[in-house]
């Protein structure tokens, strides 16, 4: 609350000084739609975004990389808030910016790809949404030192996409190697690791664990 009312007073100041179509005005807006999105209050988030993402429009062009992380704010606010349909549409604008022309992307824009993935797959999408979910969590996990932080979130996003389907084994496994990946980000299960204690704590084997994880790494682009 205490950034929100700092955001906006900024925002109010900026808006004074610099007029309405200033980049620092853009940046009051996106500050304050993250403040909002971090707090659950979407409604609020997509207001600001949407106001960002104008200004960035008429600033940069409908190709700009930062245009794509507007149409991708927006995106996942829309997810959050339950409006897929919409999300669907600022994230599909997003892709169209971050893919080149052979469907490749680069590992900054991975999280983008699986919002993307996750949005298709929550309105009923599922092989389309799994198909971008697993591309997104693939570049993730070739990464020589990966995030296991964010490679919880896809694989997070993927047991949802699982459960909407009404996939329950997949769903199982697919949380367990959420849990698996929460541990690891903590420092647990990396080398030599205990099968037993494993096994207890994620609740699928390590071997399976390290089998679905191998068949992700050969996932096709």
């Amino acid at each position: 609350d205490r950034a929100i009312e700092y955001y906006e007073k900024s925002l109010k100041i900026r808006l004074e000084k610099l007029g309405h179509e200033h980049p620092d005005v853009a940046t009051s807006y996106n500050n304050l739609g993250l403040a909002y999105s971090k707090k659950g209050e979407y409604d609020r988030a997509i207001e600001y975004y949407e106001k960002w993402l104008e200004i960035e429009l008429e600033k940069l062009g409908h190709d700009h990389p930062d245009v794509a992380t507007s149409y991708n704010n927006l995106g996942l606010s829309y997810t959050k808030a339950g409006k897929f349909e919409i999300a669907l549409k600022y994230l599909s604008n997003a892709v169209e910016i971050i893919m080149d022309e052979k469907g490749n992307f680069s590992f900054e824009n991975a999280p983008v790809i699986g919002n993307y993935g996750h949005a298709l797959g929550m309105r009923g999408e599922t092989e389309k949404g799994l198909f971008f979910s697993h591309r997104s969590l693939k570049c993730k996990l070739e990464q020589e030192t990966p995030s296991f932080s964010s490679i919880q979130k896809s694989y997070q996003k993927l047991t949802e996409i699982f459960e909407f389907a009404g996939e329950e084994h997949k769903t199982k496994e697919y949380n367990a190697m959420a849990k698996w990946s929460e541990l690891r980000a903590k420092g647990q299960f990396l080398q030599d690791v205990d099968q037993v204690s494993f096994e207890k704590e994620v609740g699928i084997s390590y071997s399976r664990a390290l089998k679905i994880e191998e068949k992700i790494k050969t996932f096709p682009d």
